[in-house]
């Protein structure tokens, strides 16, 4: 197994932990709901593209940028708009 196929495969891991945990929220409004599945819908696309071989490969950097957003949606306990809006108050 080649440095590349484990970054992959971690990055697959990071995904669908995240879609999951964005799965398993229970959304007040139905826009949020609606984000969210769209969110479920790319983690899921892009963990596809990362399984074929040779199709698609990801970077260190990527993963990271991966971590980070699923670190933010399991402190928001799954909820995009959560995170969304914390990233609004703490700029203002």
């Amino acid at each position: 197994m080649s440095y590349q196929e484990i970054i992959n495969y971690t990055n697959v891991v990071v995904l669908i932990l995240m879609a999951i945990r964005v799965f398993l929220c229970n959304y007040a409004r139905h826009r949020d709901s609606f984000i969210g599945m769209v969110l479920i819908w790319l983690c899921i696309w892009q963990s596809y593209q990362l399984i074929k071989p040779n199709d698609f490969d990801t970077s260190l950097s990527n993963l990271l940028g991966d971590v980070f957003i699923c670190v933010l949606v399991f402190a928001a306990k799954g909820n995009i708009m959560q995170v969304f809006k914390k990233v609004k108050n703490e700029r203002t």
